[in-house]
This record gives C-alpha cells, sequence and structure tokens, in this order.
C-alpha cells in the first residue's frame, strides 16, 4: 500500500525520531441517549459555493506546539486542537459541550453492557481508503493495547469491540456504562490499512510525524516549533470549509505573541495573556472573546509514596501527611493570585469541577488564607521548621503558568516551606510528572465532556492498568477505596440524579482529602481578527470548520 506523507521538517536524523520519542515519554451533563440519529444539522455533503473565493488562510497562535501527530500518544489540549482538525472521532460535543452525532450517526444501548454504533456511509480518509468499523474496532484496539496509548483511561469501561459490519460496531463493556457515547468523543478513528503498513514499513514512531485522518483538514506540513500547516480535504464528507489554510503557530513568548498580533500576523490568538487584555482590545482590525473555560488549574501533592523525588530527605515524606497539605491550601490565597497575576481573568476555585459540570457542588467552600492556622498544622505533623520541597511545572502550557509557580514559593516561605520553582517547558515537564518524577506540582485539568466522573476516572482513580483506572494520570499516588467504588457506580449509573449525587460525593471526598489543591479555572480569552467570525468552543480546541468570513456564510 502507498504510504504517503506531508511535509515534516525536524531538526535531527531521521534515525533520531524513534530514540528521541522514547526519550519525551521518558523525560449539567446530557444523559447518554438510548438513540442519536443526525437531526443534530451536520451536513453530509459538500459545498462548492465558495469555489470562486480566493483561498483563505487562518493563523493561529496557541502559545505551544503539537508534541505529536499521533492521536493517542499525548492528552493535550493543544495537541488535540490540531488534530481534531484532522482526526474524526464517533460522537462529538457543539460548541456548548452537548453531545452530537460525527462519524456515528446514530446509536443505542441494546442490553446492560452493549452498545451499538452505526457508521455514517461515505466517509473516506485522506489517503482514499473508506472509513468501516474495521477501523473503529483497529482503532479501539489500539487505544487499549499501545503501551504509549495516553487516552486508555478516556474508555476504561471497553471490554471487547467488533464489527457487525462494514458500518456498524458493538462494543461490549466490563461493566454498564451509561456515558460511553460521551466518552468516545475522545477517540480519534485512524485508517487501519494505512496505519498497519505504515508501521510495517517504519515503525510506530513514524506516525508521530505522519498523519491520516477522515477530518475536514489534512497535514500538509510540520516545522517543528515553527509552524504546523492543515490544508482542507477535497474529499471530506461533511460540508466543505470556508477555511482552506490552517497556521499553527507555536510562539510561546507572550511578548512575540503580542507584537504579531498587532502585525497581523496572527488571526486568532488563544490565551491572550491577561496584562495584555486591554492592549489587544485597542488593536485595530481586532476584538477579545472571552469564554468561561472548564479547565482548573491546580497543584498535585504526592500523598502515597514514603520517599518522593521532590524532597531530598525523605522518608518521611511530609505531604503523605493531610495536615501538611491542609497548611499548604491555607497558606495560599488563590484569590489574589487570580487578581494579580490573571489580571481579574480567572475564577477563584474551591473544587475539582467547574459549574455545569456533573458533580459540581455549590456548598463546598474552601477557607484561606490562614497563615497561623498554617503553621499550627505543620507543628502538629511534626514539622514546625517546615520542610523543603521541589516545585515542578510547565513554562509554555497555562496562562501565566511559571508566575503562579512563583507566587505560591513565595507564598509557602510565609509558613516556613522552602519551596524550589521549577519551571521548564511543557513536553519535559509532562515527561517528568507521568513517570511519577513529581512530588509538588502545578497542573491544568479539563473537564470537556461535562462530566465530571472522568477527574476520577483518570487523576484519582487506584492505579490500575488492567482496567486503564488511574494509571500514570494519577501521579500523586493517591487511592481511596471509595472513590473508586464512585467510579464504578457512576459509570453503571442511567439516572441523572443519582449520578449527579454519586461524583458530587467524590468530589467531597477528594476535596476534604486535598490530594489536589484548587487554584483557579482559567477564563480563555481570544484575540479574534475583524475578518472572521468565529465562537470558541468550550474544550478550547480551534477548529477551521467553525470558522467563516465576516458576514458571509459557510458554503451550501
Amino acid at each position: 500500500m502507498r504510504i504517503c506523507s506531508p511535509t515534516i521538517r525536524l531538526l535531527v536524523h531521521p534515525q533520531w525520531v524513534p530514540i528521541l520519542l522514547l526519550l519525551l515519554t521518558s523525560c449539567s451533563s446530557p444523559e447518554a441517549p438510548d438513540e442519536q440519529s443526525t437531526d443534530s444539522g451536520v451536513s453530509h455533503s459538500g459545498s462548492t459555493s465558495d469555489a470562486a473565493r480566493a483561498p483563505v488562510t487562518v493563523r493561529v497562535s496557541q502559545g505551544s506546539d503539537v508534541i505529536s501527530l499521533d492521536p493517542y500518544f499525548k492528552n493535550e489540549s493543544p495537541t488535540f486542537s490540531v488534530l481534531r482538525n484532522v482526526y474524526e472521532t464517533l460522537t462529538d460535543y457543539d460548541v456548548n459541550i452537548e453531545l452530537t452525532p460525527w462519524l456515528a450517526h446514530r446509536w443505542k444501548n441494546v442490553g446492560e453492557l452493549e452498545w451499538v454504533f452505526e457508521l455514517r456511509e461515505g466517509v473516506v480518509f485522506h489517503e482514499g481508503q473508506p472509513l468501516t468499523a474495521d477501523d473503529v474496532v483497529f482503532s479501539v484496539r489500539r487505544v487499549l493495547d499501545w503501551p504509549m496509548s495516553r487516552f486508555k483511561s478516556e474508555i476504561p469501561t471497553v471490554e471487547h469491540v467488533e464489527a457487525v459490519d462494514d458500518h456498524t460496531v458493538r462494543f461490549r463493556t466490563r461493566i454498564p456504562d451509561a456515558i460511553l457515547p460521551l466518552r468516545l468523543a475522545s477517540i480519534a478513528i485512524m485508517d487501519r490499512e494505512w496505519t498497519e503498513a505504515a508501521i510495517a514499513e517504519h515503525g510506530e514512531a513514524w506516525l508521530a510525524t505522519n498523519a491520516n485522518g477522515s477530518g475536514a483538514y489534512r497535514v500538509e506540513e510540520w516545522i517543528k516549533d515553527t509552524r504546523c500547516v492543515l490544508t482542507r480535504h477535497p474529499d471530506y464528507w461533511g460540508e466543505s470549509p470556508v477555511v482552506e489554510r490552517l497556521e499553527f503557530i507555536p510562539t510561546s513568548n507572550d511578548a512575540t505573541r503580542m507584537v504579531m498580533l498587532q502585525r497581523g500576523q496572527i488571526d486568532i490568538m488563544v490565551n491572550v495573556p491577561p496584562t495584555n487584555v486591554k492592549r489587544a482590545e485597542l488593536l485595530p482590525g481586532f476584538r477579545i472573546l472571552k469564554s468561561p473555560s472548564l479547565r482548573l488549574i491546580y497543584l498535585g501533592l504526592d500523598c502515597g509514596r514514603d520517599k518522593t523525588p521532590g524532597i531530598k530527605d525523605s522518608p518521611p515524606n511530609p505531604l503523605k501527611d493531610r495536615r501538611v497539605r491542609q497548611a499548604i491550601l491555607k497558606s495560599i490565597d488563590n484569590r489574589l493570585i487570580v487578581k494579580t497575576i490573571m489580571g481579574g481573568n480567572a475564577e477563584p476555585a474551591d473544587q475539582l469541577l467547574p459549574q455545569g459540570v456533573t458533580g459540581y457542588d455549590p456548598t463546598i467552600k474552601l477557607e484561606r488564607p490562614d497563615y497561623v492556622g498554617a503553621r499550627r498544622l505543620l507543628a502538629e505533623a511534626g514539622f514546625p521548621e517546615g520542610f523543603t520541597v521541589r516545585l515542578d511545572g510547565p513554562n509554555d502550557r497555562y496562562v501565566n503558568d511559571s508566575k503562579i509557580l512563583a507566587a505560591v514559593a513565595q507564598e509557602l516561605a510565609r509558613i516556613g516551606i522552602d519551596v524550589e520553582a521549577n519551571a521548564m517547558p511543557k513536553v519535559r515537564f509532562f515527561s517528568e510528572e507521568e513517570q511519577g518524577n513529581c512530588s509538588f506540582f502545578l497542573i491544568g485539568w479539563s473537564n470537556t465532556n461535562g462530566d465530571g466522573i472522568g477527574t476520577f476516572d483518570h487523576l484519582l482513580h487506584t492505579n490500575l492498568p488492567e482496567k486503564s483506572m488511574g494509571g500514570s494520570n494519577n501521579s500523586t499516588a493517591y487511592s481511596h477505596p471509595r472513590v473508586d467504588e464512585i467510579c464504578e457506580l457512576a459509570s453503571r449509573e442511567f439516572d441523572p440524579a443519582r449520578r449527579e449525587a454519586l461524583v458530587r460525593e467524590a468530589n467531597r471526598v477528594a476535596v476534604d482529602d486535598l490530594v489536589h489543591i484548587p487554584l483557579h479555572y482559567q477564563m480563555d480569552i481570544y484575540a479574534v481578527s475583524d475578518k472572521f467570525e468565529w465562537t470558541p468552543r468550550r474544550d478550547t480546541q480551534v477548529r477551521g470548520i467553525d470558522i467563516r468570513l465576516s458576514g458571509v456564510g459557510n458554503g451550501g
């Protein structure tokens, strides 16, 4: 089979790619429907009404680069934002995180443990092969079986998947799963024949720099740390987008990004720095859009190991003591961080789930700051003079991430905890965090499907690789029998009210244990060229199919 690829320029010899990848990896919710059809307004046929227009290019600055073109290698929002233009999923969410059909045009629950999905006909991958049920089966199995997959815990209940016929797929789960259609919105579908041929010829690592999806765009060129260029797929099954070319520009320096915006070198700027919002508002030809984010920024603490890498003198590990974790909470004025560092463009967080997500509990309130109380708790735990700890985090992933690290270090110094703020590029940080090399770290998590149980499946369930639960996402080594039980119970609960009560209970348990200290929910801030009409999605993805010319429809 012919394997075609886009132009990928890496500043290393191709033979080093597998080695580099190995180093990188070491360094209110909608009820799941009984049946869903295509009455959502998704078009099946291409549009040619824009054919006479000049090619339209949109340049997007997300602040960081794609990590890999392999859709299962890294569960990271900027990467998935790019790849979701290239690869597609069985189900999807609209801009308000409401479930909608996509590659599957309908589905139904046919028994306690079975779901059946019917695929659209006429879907063609970029290299010309038609989508079939075999592609879905292959993709799901690769997510679950590939050792490097970071999406296993997206579908932890799936036990078996099979092709009934060319356009029908049956899933069997190990326990009843009320939200399987929600979960599948995170699983990209790959071309089985192309992928197997590529792996046989080039090795698995080749997929990190080559892609073949069914999306509205295909990868034309990826020059690492410079740009990732996507061009319109001429045989796309859906409505043909007006935007012919998407350029993702991975500049991480905020000052440079603002200069590029001022010069008109960017059409959509994601995560406008809060301190630059007023300046951006004054730029001619641009407008500022703000959208409440689903992303929680929080501090993770290693509460499960006696010897922990970020505390030189461990054991003992002070972070295992809940009183120490309480002291850390009480010493951090997250409202001051929001006011000064975030410029008011964030919402202080007292729990793990934002409002509007299943499991959010409006009664949860955390009292802070209380420096006197924090010192008392440290003394009670046996650390009256404090201790020294390394605080890890990225410097190019979240809004003002390195500044937040410094602020946390300054706050903890008030109670005698000496913090070494260790900011690093996100690729390195995520690798370190996933391997358990962090004791105390700043990170974010987004409940993109609107259901809070994913937070517990991924981050707080006991590490059980055989069930695809916890895994490397639970880098705090946390384990709580009731949280594990709730994950199972909530998964099988189809009644929305009972499901809400279960996830709220898990939320309260986690907040009480303080294995994660919530800081704030980001406010997603965008600068958008007046040449385009675009509504931000709550999952922060920038998709070319959503962008229209100002005052012009999207074809059809």
